[in-house]
């Protein structure tokens, strides 16, 4: 299991960190600040910030990273290298 890290750091101190992180969970009591929403931005993150939810399924929707992985043929299309698999 992966071990968790809680700090406590000023806005400046945020915003230089956030290259480092997997992932933002902000559950302060006011908003992030614009430094730290720009470093985010810069880095194609986001930070979930809404209060936590007590019920788990929701809550791990935050961290949850969907994939989906589909092969198409199409009727006309070039099989390419993939038609030697399926046509021996």
């Amino acid at each position: 299991m992966r071990e968790v890290a809680f700090r406590t750091v000023d806005d400046a101190q945020l915003a230089e960190t956030i290259s480092q992180l997997d992932r933002l969970r902000h559950s302060g009591h006011r908003l992030l600040p614009d430094v730290a929403l720009q470093a985010l931005a810069a880095q194609g993150q986001t930070a979930a910030s809404a209060p936590p939810m007590q019920e788990g399924r929701f809550e791990l929707l935050h961290y949850l990273r969907e994939q989906s992985v589909c092969v198409n043929f199409h009727r006309f299309g070039n099989l390419g290298d993939r038609e030697a698999a399926f046509y021996p």
